[in-house]
């Protein structure tokens, strides 16, 4: 007889890990179904209000910025951001090459406000027939000082600075003014080699002679005269090729304006711990003899003058007192001929036909 077979013990069953249970927001229903979280929909735009859109007033406040922005932008670049002093001072302004042109269109504009003006010429004779005409156009009592000197001689530089240091006491303002223009225009290996060395002499040596003899005497002044925050304050005077465009056919002339932005900047460095000012001005296009020296036949070009120049009297009006309105070591450029300015003319160009200069 068979025996019977034990009956198997049953296997226990495996251990199951406790399911996480879903987590319920009191703020809402619970959940129906377990295997699926509950979801909250994030709110990225905290300025949303209920029921509504925050998007209209994002876009007008972004429209709003950039069109202040765009305001701002186009004032700075129209120069309607420089402060202006006409007020009765009595500063002390040294206006290199001032026998002519702007030079002298700004010491007389200088004068009218009872500032105290060095004049400068190569010729003794120009300073001093200069000196007695601005004395004579300008109000009684006028203070003006003439010396003769190159500026692209140093010693005679210096001495022009003591000078006016001992006549009037301090140099508040030293404008480097003095240039030379290429004419009759060639290109550069046409050039004669005494040619390029005049320009660069006058024009690049001249500004380089200049800063340092003003920065020497300015380091010994004190802050605070007549209302300026700076020891002193000094400028280079722009030309075409100041802002880096080409200038064929006067390239050395191009060459030497091209490098008083960058004399500027490094000079801005080297001061500013000193408390001296150093600033850029731009005339713009003004109709003098530098100007039309070797452009007198070229009938587009006095077209062009015509519609973009000036008279140095002009200009020297709106420069000055903005000149004088510079008193510490940060401005911006003061530019006469704005792209906005130079935007305008070319559209009123009809109305500026022959103004200056008749076209042939």
């Amino acid at each position: 007889m068979a025996k019977a077979r034990p009956e198997p013990e049953p296997r226990p069953e495996p251990r199951r890990r406790p399911q996480p249970q879903p987590q319920t927001n009191p703020n809402h229903s619970p959940n129906p179904n377990p295997k699926t979280l509950p979801h909250t929909p994030i709110n990225l735009n905290p300025m949303a209000s209920e029921g509504g859109s925050s998007s209209p007033w994002l876009g007008l406040i972004a429209g709003a910025a950039m069109g202040a922005y765009g305001a701002y932008t186009i004032a700075k670049s129209a120069g309607a951001l420089h402060k202006v002093d006409t007020s009765q001072r009595g500063y002390t302004v040294v206006i290199t090459g001032s026998t002519r042109g702007l030079g002298r269109a700004m010491a007389q504009e200088f004068l009218t406000y009872g500032d105290k003006v060095v004049v400068n010429g190569r010729s003794l004779e120009s300073v001093a027939r200069t000196v007695e005409e601005l004395k004579r156009a300008a109000p009684d009592g006028a203070e003006v000082l003439g010396f003769a000197a190159d500026v692209a001689d140093a010693a005679a530089v210096q001495k022009m600075a003591d000078a006016a240091k001992r006549e009037f006491g301090s140099i508040d303002f030293w404008i480097n003014n003095a240039g030379m223009s290429q004419a009759p225009r060639a290109a550069l290996h046409e050039t004669p080699p005494a040619t390029v060395e005049k320009i660069l002499r006058a024009n690049l040596l001249g500004a380089l002679n200049g800063a340092r003899a003003a920065a020497r005497v300015m380091l010994g002044q004190a802050a605070g005269r007549a209302g300026l925050d700076t020891r002193g304050l000094i400028f280079f005077v722009e030309g075409a090729g100041s802002r880096g465009g080409g200038t064929p056919m006067s390239a050395a002339y191009g060459a030497s304006k091209a490098a008083l932005p960058q004399l500027t900047k490094s000079l801005k460095k080297e001061l500013r711990a000193h408390n001296i000012g150093v600033h850029q001005l731009s005339p713009g296009m003004v109709m003098t003899d530098l100007l039309l020296s070797g452009s007198r036949d070229n009938a587009r070009a006095l077209k062009v003058f015509n519609i973009l120049a000036e008279q140095p009297e002009s200009v020297a009006k709106w420069i000055v007192p903005r000149i004088r309105g510079v008193k510490t070591l940060k401005a911006e450029p003061i530019r006469f001929l704005t792209p906005p300015g130079v935007a305008y003319r070319f559209l009123t160009a009809q109305s500026r036909k022959d103004r200056l200069v008749v076209v042939p």
